[in-house]
């Protein structure tokens, strides 16, 4: 990145401030340029902007990349896990559903042949 002459520099900061949608204000909190002096480089007033404020400007939308990269690794996770979570809980319905109709099944026999037992099913919840 450094590689590049100022120009190319400056080419690539305003491409990349305008995908990624950042605003003077944004930068020059978080590096140590004013939000005047981001705000002329952005807006093309300064026509020939110091070398340091444009590296400055490139290691801080670097860090922004790689936080960005971090949050997508993340949300991609949660959602992963999400989606774990609910098949689990499908599959723990469905096995309860079965479970469920094997007690009503051995109670319907136990009723047939008048062997007492407890109903946990009837028993009002409070």
């Amino acid at each position: 990145m450094y590689g590049l002459s100022k120009r190319e520099k400056l080419k690539f900061i305003l491409e990349k401030v305008e995908e990624i949608q950042l605003s003077a204000y944004e930068i020059s909190k978080g590096t140590t340029l004013t939000e005047a002096g981001v705000s002329r480089i952005l807006k093309g007033i300064a026509k020939n902007p110091h070398e340091k404020s444009l590296n400055i400007i490139l290691e801080y939308l670097e860090s922004k990349s790689k936080l960005n990269d971090v949050r997508t690794d993340d949300t991609s996770l949660n959602q992963s896990k999400k989606e774990s979570d609910l098949i689990k809980y499908a599959e723990c319905l469905e096995k309860e559903n079965i479970l469920i109709k094997e007690v009503l099944r051995l109670q319907a026999i136990l009723r047939e042949n008048n062997i007492p037992f407890d109903n946990f099913f009837d028993i009002d919840r409070k």
